[in-house]
Formats: C-alpha cells, structure tokens, sequence
C-alpha cells in the first residue's frame, strides 16, 4: 500500500496584538539573549534542521555578548498578547529549539528575575556604530554622532501590528537624546517588506556613487550581489549632519583609536 503522506505542523497562528499591548526597552543581557536568538532564528532561518537550529541560537547569544561588549545595544519590542494555549502559536522550528533547550526551572527563574512574566519578544534591533572604524564614512563624522541598524526582527505571527514601526520611533526618540545625528541601515532591495519598513520611518537611499558610501558597503562585505542579494544603503538624517575638515579627521581618528583601546564602546548609553 502506498505510504501516508508525512506529517506536517501546522502553520502558527497570528499574535493579536493592539499598538498599546507593544512596549520597547532596552535588552537585558542573558535575560533576553535566549529569545531574541529564538526571534531570530524565526526569521532568517525558519526551515533550520534540528542540529542547525540549535547551533544557531547558542551561537547567536555568543555574537550578542561578544558585540555588546564592543558597544552595541539591542532593544526589544515586547507585548502580552492573546496567547493561544496550544504549541502551535509558534513556528515549527522554535517550538524544536525551545523544546531541547527547555529547563523548567531555570525558565521560572528568568521570568523572575526580568518581570517580564507572560511577555513574548516579538521584535528586535540592534544598534552599533563600531562598523565606522576605519572607514571613510565614519572618519567624516564626529564619534557618536553616527549609529548603524542591524539585525531588524520581526516575529512572522507578529508582523502588520505595527511592532516595526514602534521599534524605530523608541530608537529615534533615544537617539536624539543621545546627540545622534545620522542613522544608517543596509537592506536587501528584494525584501519589499522591509524596504517599505525602511520608507514609512523616513530612511532614503545613500547615493551610490559617492565612494564613502561604496567603501562602507564593501568593508561590511555586503557588496557581493553573487548571493542573489542587493545591498542598499540607507540613511536618515535626525539632525543636521557635522562633516569634518580633513585635520579634525585625522585628529577624531586618534581620539577614537584611544577610546576604543580603553572602553570598546559607542561613547553613549541607549539604557
């Protein structure tokens, strides 16, 4: 007799969400590592094997201590959503990962410890401006005055409730305070999602053939279009942007080469 067709999990359920049920703050180191690598893996890596999966979030973590310590911030969108009782609220792959990686225990103690306690992290970005070392882009400008997006998540059951949008009014509003003056951003130009994202916050696209911006892309090996991948560089400007003559350059050059020596970090706090 012919075999039965295999079994298939089913597809997960959207979150129903209301903007006020969506709350953005600053990522707790080890707290929230775990279920921002389980976002993660949601979204770029949704069809992982088992053994990749789990690879992914315990490498994940590491890259997120590793790149904080080096000055980078992570916020979190979280919210307290109608949550199905069921299992298969969330993708396959993370009902997996969370299953193997599952201590009851010490998942009581982590509730405990953050107050978040039936929260889901639906969203993340991470913040960073260490790309700009060494670099053309970054040596026009003051330090701190420029900050790099990266690692922009949504959870796919998530998406439509605005949880984008609410991430990068939070990020906007710190950035100010912080005398930011320049975001910058990369995205992929086939990801219609994203690029629409990216318009409706007031990001536009660099101008390509100014070789600062060229050189940027290139030193963050996003330049290579034989991955099926087009790479644009975006930027919004909060403030007008401060550009340096060529001896405040040199000048802000060793300044940061001293910084980074002594602290790795952006030189301000997003917390």
């Amino acid at each position: 007799p012919p075999l039965p067709p295999p079994r298939r999990s089913p597809p997960s359920r959207p979150l129903h969400l209301t903007p006020d049920a969506i709350s953005v703050r600053t990522a707790v180191p080890v707290i929230h590592d775990e279920p921002i690598a389980l976002l993660r893996l949601s979204v770029f890596h949704p069809r992982a094997a088992p053994d990749l999966a789990d690879r992914f979030v315990a490498r994940s973590c590491e890259v997120l201590h590793d790149r904080r310590r080096r000055g980078a911030v992570c916020l979190v969108a979280t919210a307290e959503p109608e949550l199905p009782t069921d299992r298969t609220s969330l993708p396959p792959v993370v009902q997996d990962a969370r299953r193997r990686r599952r201590d009851p225990r010490r998942s009581r103690r982590v509730l405990a410890r953050s107050g978040l306690g039936g929260e889901a992290v639906v969203g993340s970005l991470e913040i960073s401006s260490h790309e700009f070392y060494g670099t053309a882009l970054g040596r026009q400008r003051r330090r701190g005055r420029v900050v790099y997006v990266t690692e922009v998540a949504v959870a796919p059951r998530a998406r439509r409730h605005g949880v984008g949008t609410k991430l990068f009014k939070a990020l906007e509003k710190l950035a100010r305070q912080r005398g930011v003056e320049t975001l910058y951003l990369h995205v992929d130009r086939w990801n219609e999602a994203a690029v629409a994202l990216y318009a409706k916050c007031g990001f536009v696209e660099a101008d390509p053939m100014v070789a600062a911006h060229l050189m940027f892309t290139k030193a963050l090996d996003l330049h290579d279009r034989s991955r099926g991948k087009v790479h644009v560089l975006l930027y919004k400007d909060l403030e007008e942007a401060t550009l340096l003559d060529p001896k405040e350059e040199e000048d802000e050059e060793e300044d940061l080469g001293e910084q980074e020596q002594e602290a790795g970090t952006m030189g301000f706090d997003f917390s």
